[in-house]
């Protein structure tokens, strides 16, 4: 008797293929494994299982892993039209059926795909064989491969004898027919190019290679596009516009300008087709279709219909239907109506071919107004109190739009030269340019830059040879490969390294290998949905659809099967997910569609909505309501939760917040750039400026006259941080942009070495120390070597998620449920016979973790309300259980926002807590009995601030005082006394208001206080601790910084102080130059010299503390001032699980996650035994 078969059996085997290149190898390695995903649909699937994963029967298939066949000894080669990549069961038992299908085994032959043999599947679509045209692709199989027989649990036998299954084959052959044949032009393809069609020469934008402001890399088209508003509903108006400088369209917004709602379909009788305008511009074509027909168009997952008098347009990604009217009595029709999933209506109405006015879903009007020739020179939001202002638009003669003007008057200018943009300037004042190969619309670009050389590029074409050659302003060369088609089929980035792409006939992304040669796949549907991919390490993930090409079933790479299941009458609305653990979340609609119930476990949450589809009312399982209030744009004006004050909002005509008023009455205000960027932020303690490149990203911020500022360099990249101290942190970037060397605040150096992807594979450290990193296909670390013998190794499911961390010291093992969750860990020595240490958990439905316990003895139980919220702890140790002693326990209460306000365990004691309007708490009690041993009262100011303690039994109070930037800087006690922190402008703290008690290197480096000295190894880990002053080096270096007087003049030369020679020191810490990568070795080295004479007298001696630290940063040991030696283990997770005091005891720890739950000290021979203390 056999193994029965199951999915996830792997499939080795050799098939024969002719190839048409010499040396005519016939031979190619079939390596898959037996995967049906026909067998998860609900109802029809599979429902037998073999140890908990699907049963495999005489007609389930498989797939191979590469995808296709990996040729041996010969170059490329022809498939001829009957290979299928595939395998089938096809052998099984005579006896034994599952499903009404005869089960098969493992460990025996199994039918895998081949140039000869008997065709077991058909697929839809001619196919020439010979001299005939046949209707049906057949795929031809052979018995040439075996199943592996590797068990997946106790083992299920299935007996012989195995037999051809014919019945099987059969019901195979005609299941392939009906899957490929759903859909009446399924998988028919229609590339026609419209040759009369106006519009830009673009794939999606998903296909698409944009770079700098924005230039389409491949073609050299400029693009132009923003979203100049936004009205907020759950089938939302978003006014967006791309101009493209290849487009001559001329439409509502001017030449070469598409918006999104500036839709149409254009008949085209003399080319038999008909073309669609889709949001982005770009007009595909489908047939022309008469009355009643319709054409499913692949590439965009569009179905187009045409009736009567009109077109209705699917998509099949949003679910979406777009309904296009006969306007103008021959040959276009125009969108009017946008129809969401859930029935939901956007309608445009038109005056001949020009939009008059936009209504949504709820009611809310955008009217347009025109010019003479129709252009839109206006869009305002109707309302009970008139029309605000949304965007306006003027053109020149030539109907190009030269400015955009939003609400607030704030305007981009545009320059054009024959309808090509050759200069734009935004709100904020920055300009950027284009230069083309001609003048006329079509034109290539081949120059572009902004003010001061920013995002400056330069692209040349060489479309013959099918490569382009684009500079950036950093003078990297990257090289883009593609087809005529304009498909991107290979990137080299200025390194050499390559990253390659393959595409379906459809122009969907089918292979992606990367420069270390990690290769991606995809599989799809006869729709174009995406049905699998496969990873660089051979897993799978599957997704499956139902006939309305919705997603119906998801299988990860673990082989957890989510379910997704829809209403019968509104087909698009999701009904149900269910989860691999067989939790179901449920949701319920409205009558518009909208979300009004969420169920899952029994527990209910319930959503109202006011007349414009604004979500009013969160209702939980306790009747707390959180609630909200809108103004007439959508926008939200308050938020009202359980208990607490409200929160308040106010917004400018851009619809960008402007004044935030929170629940503890502190009022935020901010101010804008010309965009959405915050230059000022104010409020009762603070007020922050910021600034930005002209790209948006973050270049200055200062608070209280002190500034940081970022350094990028011309494409936007990162290259220093100056801190308040004018210390800086520097990047150096190789061609490529990625970091090759961090320089920090206090110049200690790191340098990176990488691999053909970008991965880190060598860091280079101070003093020649170092970590190598190794990867797996997926990026991920699977083993870290450090240059002190230390090492660190990790390992993966097939999610990504860890399974094993291993060092020299410990290993740890994690088990994992379906949904992830972490249900055993164990701790061993992987020494023979060490079964090491458990903690097992187990989780609800809701993923909430209800029982621990530990191989030491803890047994702790949780139990949880509706709302997911610990409710009852339940703590038991083996000697509680052996002395018969009531286990530890706490009840928690809570108030409706889920905080705790009362806490009842074990001993009769009672904590309790109060919280203002703010949320803050202003009470905690203790009591036991009657009597109260502990009461503490809060009192806080804006921004949570904590500015007193009473201790009320005693009335003592405690005062803390904070600095301008908000840190805590003083503490007055009940007895009149004061600590104080007291940060400087980088955080540096001091205990005295003159800031002279404290000595502090750069980079923030403690080197002086009251009672120490302190002194660092060449990685900036503290070292030595000594009453001795063995940081006078340091400490005269920074006190010399500090006394050193500013000079000034406008012309250098007349600061006439000495420089300092090359070969010292503060020759290389001048901060006017810029120094060469020679001088940054001398400095190296130089620095390393200083640091060794140095470390010769910063010994250890007696009344010292001195520290010792692994290769990962762990601290390795301490030695105190009497000469004990306390050493630390840790695990590959970076907890402590061991500290070794001399040689006298051990203390031993055991974490759960990142919480310690077991301690323990012991000498040799010792057992460890566990106790709960008072608290828990």
């Amino acid at each position: 008797m056999l193994l029965a078969d199951n999915h996830f059996t792997p499939i080795i085997g050799i098939d024969i293929h002719f190839t048409t290149m010499p040396p005519f190898n016939p031979f190619h390695p079939y390596i898959g494994i037996v995967i049906d995903p026909a067998d998860y649909i609900p109802f029809i699937g599979a429902t037998v299982h073999v140890n908990g994963i699907k049963r495999g029967v005489s007609d389930t298939s498989g797939i191979i892993i590469p995808l296709v066949h990996i040729p041996l000894f010969t170059p490329p080669w022809l498939m001829t039209p009957i290979i299928g990549h595939e395998s089938m069961n096809f052998y099984a038992s005579q006896n034994v059926y599952a499903d009404g299908t005869r089960l098969s085994p493992k460990g025996y032959a199994v039918m895998t795909c081949n140039d000869i043999g008997m065709p077991l599947s058909l697929s839809l679509g001619k196919t020439k064989i010979g001299k005939k045209m046949l209707p049906f692709a057949p795929t031809l199989f052979a018995p040439t491969s075996f199943s592996i027989p590797i068990p997946t649990g106790l083992p299920v036998l299935v007996g012989g004898p195995y037999v051809p299954d014919w019945g099987g084959a059969l019901a195979g052959l005609l299941s392939s027919i009906g899957f490929s044949t759903l859909m009446k032009y399924g998988k028919k393809a229609f590339n026609h190019l419209l040759q009369n069609a106006i519009g830009p020469n673009w794939l999606s934008k998903q296909l698409c290679k944009a770079g700098f402001e924005p230039v389409n890399l491949i073609n050299g088209a400029v693009i132009y596009e923003g979203t100049d508003f936004e009205i907020q509903s759950p089938n939302p108006i978003k006014w967006e516009r791309k101009w493209y400088s290849d487009s001559a369209f001329n439409g509502w917004l001017g030449h070469g300008v598409h918006c999104n709602y500036d839709r149409c379909i254009t008949l085209f009788p003399e080319e038999e087709a008909l073309g669609l305008r889709l949001e982005d511009g770009r007009i595909v074509a489908f047939p022309l279709l008469e009355e009643g027909d319709d054409f499913y168009l692949r590439q965009e997952k569009i179905t187009l219909t045409r009736f009567e008098n009109h077109f209705q347009a699917f998509d099949h990604t949003s679910f979406t239907t777009y309904i296009f009217d006969h306007y103008n009595g021959y040959n276009e029709y125009r969108l009017t109506q946008i129809i969401d999933r859930a029935g939901l209506t956007t309608r445009l109405y038109l005056k001949g071919n020009h939009l008059f006015m936009i209504e949504d879903c709820a009611g809310r009007k955008i009217k347009a107004y025109t010019d003479h020739t129709g252009l839109i020179t206006q869009l305002t939001l109707l309302h009970e109190k008139g029309e605000d202002t949304l965007i306006s638009y003027s053109y020149d003669q030539d109907q190009n739009m030269v400015s955009i003007t939003d609400a607030l008057q704030k305007s981009t200018q545009i320059k054009y030269d024959h309808h090509l943009m050759i200069e734009k300037t935004d709100r904020n004042g920055q300009t950027f340019y284009w230069e083309y190969d001609g003048n006329k619309t079509g034109a290539k670009c081949t120059h572009t830059w902004g003010d001061g050389g920013w995002q400056e590029g330069w692209i040349e074409y060489f479309p013959e040879k099918g490569y382009n050659l684009v500079t950036d302003a950093n003078g990297a060369v990257t090289t883009y490969y593609y087809e005529p088609n304009q498909l991107v089929t290979q990137v080299t980035d200025p390194l050499g390294n390559s990253h390659l792409t393959e595409y379906t006939e459809y122009m969907e992304v089918y292979r992606e290998i990367d420069p270390e040669g990690h290769m991606t796949g995809y599989t799809y549907d006869d729709f174009g949905n995406k049905t699998a991919v496969v990873y660089p390490d051979t897993s799978v993930a599957h997704y499956i659809y139902d006939k309305e090409q919705r997603l119906s079933i998801t299988i990860d790479p673990q082989g957890n099967q989510t379910t997704y299941t829809y209403k019968k009458k509104q087909k698009y609305l999701l009904n149900s997910i269910i989860e691999p653990d067989n939790g179901i979340t449920q949701f319920d609609y409205n009558a518009q569609g909208l979300i009004s119930e969420i169920s899952k476990e029994g527990n209910r949450s319930v959503l109202e909505y006011d007349a414009q589809h604004n979500l009013i009312c969160f209702i939980d399982q306790e009747k707390n309501k959180t609630q909200w209030r809108y103004n007439h744009r959508g926008e939200v004006l308050s938020v009202q939760s359980p208990g607490k004050n409200p929160q308040t909002f106010i917004y400018d005509v851009l619809g960008r917040i402007t004044s935030i008023k929170g629940a503890d009455n502190n009022v935020t205000t901010l101010l804008y750039n010309g965009y959405d960027e915050i230059i000022e932020a104010n409020d009762q303690h603070h007020s922050i400026k910021f600034d930005y490149t002209p790209m948006g990203s973050l270049k200055m911020r200062e608070e209280n006259k002190t500034k940081v500022f970022f350094d990028y360099d011309k494409m936007e990249q990162l290259v220093s941080i100056t801190n308040e101290h004018n210390e800086k942190y520097r990047f150096t970037r190789d061609k490529a942009g990625n970091i090759t060397q961090e320089e920090g605040f206090d110049f200690l150096t790191r340098r990176y070495q990488r691999n053909a992807n970008g991965w880190v594979i060598r860091t280079q450290r101070p003093h020649n120390n170092w970590t190598e990193y190794q990867y797996d296909a997926l990026g991920r670390i699977i083993r870290a070597h450090h240059n002190d013998g230390t090492w660190e190794s990790f390992a993966y499911n097939k999610l990504g998620q860890l399974l094993q961390a291993k060092n020299q010291d410990v290993s740890i093992l994690l088990e994992r449920d379906k949904m992830g969750r972490v249900i055993k860990e164990t701790q061993t020595s992987d020494f023979k016979d060490d079964q090491g240490f458990t903690i097992i958990s187990e989780y609800d439905r809701n993923g909430n973790r209800i029982k621990m316990t530990s191989s030491l003895g803890a047994d702790l139980q949780n139990t949880y309300n509706k709302k997911g919220l610990l409710e009852k702890i339940t703590a038991q140790t083996n000697t509680l259980k052996e002395a018969q002693k009531q286990a530890w326990e706490a009840q928690l209460k809570y108030n409706a926002l889920g905080q705790e306000i009362e806490r009842s365990i074990t001993g009769g004691i009672t904590i309790s807590n109060q919280y203002d309007a703010a949320g803050r708490p202003i009470a905690q009690k203790v009591h036991r009995g009657h009597k109260d041993t502990y009461h503490r009262q809060y009192i806080w100011n804006a921004n949570h601030r904590l500015q007193q303690t009473i201790n009320a039994l005693t009335g003592g109070q405690i005062q803390y005082v904070y600095d301008s930037f908000g840190n805590l800087a003083s503490a007055q006690y009940e007895d009149g006394s004061y600590d104080y922190k007291l940060p400087d402008e980088v955080g540096n703290l001091y205990k005295t208001k003159e800031q002279k008690d404290r000595v502090y290197g750069k980079g923030g480096k403690l080197l002086k206080d009251l009672n120490w000295y302190y002194v660092y190894d060449g990685e900036g880990n503290l070292r030595l601790k000594s009453k001795r002053n063995v940081a006078h080096t340091q400490i005269q270096k920074r006190q010399e910084e500090k006394q050193k007087p500013a000079k000034f003049s406008f012309f250098i030369e007349e600061i006439t102080e000495d420089k300092p020679k090359r070969g010292e020191l503060a020759y290389y810490l001048q901060t006017d130059r810029i120094y060469t990568e020679k001088e940054k070795q001398e400095y190296t080295q130089l620095k390393e010299k200083q640091e060794q004479q140095e470390i010769a007298y910063q010994q250890w001696q007696q009344g010292d503390w001195e520290y010792n630290w692994y290769g990962n940063g762990m601290l390795k040991s301490v030695k105190k001032p009497d000469g004990t030696v306390i050493g630390m283990e840790y695990d590959a997770l970076g907890r402590r699980i061991k500290k070794i005091i001399g040689n006298e005891k051990t203390n031993r720890y055991l974490w759960d996650g990142n919480v310690l739950l077991h301690e323990w000290t012991y000498s040799k021979g010792q057992e460890a035994e566990t106790s709960v203390n008072e608290l828990g």
